[in-house]
């Protein structure tokens, strides 16, 4: 009894991995395909279409993790796959947690560089053009969009505005929990944005800040996060003497 118990909590992480092997060789090439770059959990695979592109200097089995369960106050529902279309621009490690929503269009252009890490539930939804770069930090329940996805019109002449704007996050950022990156928003290196900040076009932003409020305003300067040395001890253990 205790075997056929293992062999049927087997059987769904077999098939995560043919799905896995599905993803890696429909969107990478043959030669990078083959070492299994891309890892999924749970996947719900909506529409596989398009393609990734991997520095062949970071193409390594597992650089790309999506789906895993690691915060366990949400949902173990793995990621949402919705590929129309476009391209996922890849320089490094990522990192995406369970319960999360990963949509590109078919023009998108998503950019991400190296070490992202989003904990649980990103929705991120491209259909222009967004660019995350190095050791971002994406907190629980963040979403990303650069599109409004209905566009409105003027009233005198029926003119549609622009329903969205590419994205550009710079290094180092920090967008903790219930975070909401807006259309057209570019941020400098070295940002924190507090909890339940929504980052609009135009917001009043600098480096080695922690922002908040609404509209976003900086809060403190001179301040980072160290994710080499980011665990409280009034939280993680004992404090040291």
């Amino acid at each position: 009894m205790k075997r056929k118990s293992i062999v049927k909590d087997k059987i769904p992480y077999l098939w995560y991995l043919l799905q896995s092997v599905y993803i890696n060789f429909k969107l990478l090439p043959f030669r990078q395909a083959i070492k299994m770059p891309i890892l999924t959990i749970r996947p719900k695979l909506v529409s596989v279409k398009g393609k990734v592109e991997i520095d062949d200097a970071v193409c390594k089995f597992g650089v790309i993790k999506l789906g895993e369960w690691g915060v366990k106050a949400f949902p173990n529902s793995g990621i949402t796959i919705n590929m129309q279309g476009g391209t996922w621009k890849v320089h490094g490690k990522v990192w995406i947690g369970a319960n999360s929503s990963l949509e590109i269009g078919r023009n998108g252009i998503l950019e991400t560089g190296d070490d992202l890490m989003a904990g649980t539930s990103l929705k991120l939804f491209c259909y222009r053009k967004i660019e995350i770069g190095e050791s971002q930090r994406f907190g629980w329940n963040c979403t990303v969009m650069d599109t409004n996805f209905h566009p409105l019109k003027k009233k005198e002449t029926g003119e549609k505005k622009p329903s969205g704007a590419p994205i550009k996050l710079g290094n180092h950022n920090w967008c903790a929990t219930n975070n909401v990156v807006m259309p057209g928003v570019k941020t400098p290196d070295w940002c924190i944005f507090g909890y339940g900040s929504v980052l609009t076009r135009g917001m009043e932003c600098e480096e080695y800040g922690v922002h908040g409020g609404s509209p976003v305003r900086v809060l403190s300067r001179g301040v980072y996060r160290d994710v080499e040395d980011d665990l409280d001890s009034a939280v993680y253990g004992p404090f040291e003497n």
